[in-house]
């Protein structure tokens, strides 16, 4: 099934788990799709999901789709799990723990992921 993230053509609590790799970054409104995402997601499911990280404080909203960025709206800072925690969720950050052949298999760099679940 296709659909936007901002508009899931799901019910409530329909998931017991969503993966969610590197989509925030190009929607272009992430925190409406946050909420999409918790209202899917069953009261004992869980969300993994990870975003292209940067050193920045704070995310920086670029008001556009950038061609060279792969098209990605914005890059977010280190107020990422804060975006987590206010669209509802507990949240824990774990690392990536693939060989290096995993990584380039699964194109993952080293990044975060994020498993989130319902308050």
């Amino acid at each position: 099934m296709i659909g936007d993230i901002m508009y899931l053509p799901f019910t409530s609590r329909f998931a017991d788990l969503v993966w969610c790799h590197h989509v925030l970054d190009q929607v272009q409104d992430d925190r409406v799709a946050l909420q999409e995402l918790y209202r899917v997601l069953s009261a004992t499911g869980d969300l993994i999901i990870s975003v292209s990280e940067t050193a920045l404080r704070g995310t920086q909203e670029f008001g556009f789709s950038d061609r060279a960025l792969s098209g990605n709206r914005r890059a977010y800072g280190d107020d990422f799990p804060d975006r987590l925690t206010s669209a509802g969720f507990r949240v824990e950050r774990v690392d990536c723990q693939l060989s290096d052949s995993e990584m380039q298999r699964y194109a993952i760099n080293f990044e975060h992921f994020y498993v989130c679940r319902r308050n």
